[in-house]
């Protein structure tokens, strides 16, 4: 189910970067969507979109390939089997293709994620800091706003 998801949110966001017009979305939650929800993390941690929103435009103000680094983990995380952060593992992220991920965009998501877990503890999963992240980025760089539903 949550592959379903997860395509259509990277044919979306690999949409922008390419430069397509894409009006801005909202993607709704339904049974096709796993249980995501667009606030999930809203009671157990209200700063999230704060935080990854901050820490993307920081980096990218540094480097702005970084977006094209997380679009990429992003993809490399969400096929074939669905989001899961499987990529961060240091078996994933060496193996094949992964072995070129940018370290940056890396060592970005392992940053956001202590932040993340110093102020709201570990209640927000990898693989939602990955999607907001990636979707912050791809906004940043004028691509669409797309709500993204969590709860991965």
């Amino acid at each position: 189910r949550v592959y379903c998801s997860g395509v259509l949110t990277i044919s979306l966001l690999l949409a922008a970067v390419v430069g397509a017009v894409v009006p801005s979305l909202v993607l709704v939650t339904d049974d096709r969507t796993g249980g995501l929800s667009l606030d999930f993390h809203a009671a157990s941690c209200p700063q999230l979109e704060g935080i990854v929103r901050g820490a993307v435009q920081a980096e990218r103000g540094q480097d702005v390939q970084v977006t094209a680094g997380l679009l990429r983990i992003f993809f490399h995380d969400c096929l074939p089997q669905g989001c899961d952060a499987s990529i961060l593992l240091d078996g994933e992220k060496t193996f094949g293709p992964n072995a070129s991920l940018q370290p940056r965009a890396l060592q970005l998501i392992e940053s956001i994620r202590a932040k993340v877990h110093a102020v709201c503890g570990a209640t927000v999963s990898c693989a939602d800091i990955i999607a907001l992240a990636t979707r912050d980025a791809v906004s940043l760089a004028g691509g669409p706003s797309i709500a993204m539903p969590q709860g991965r």
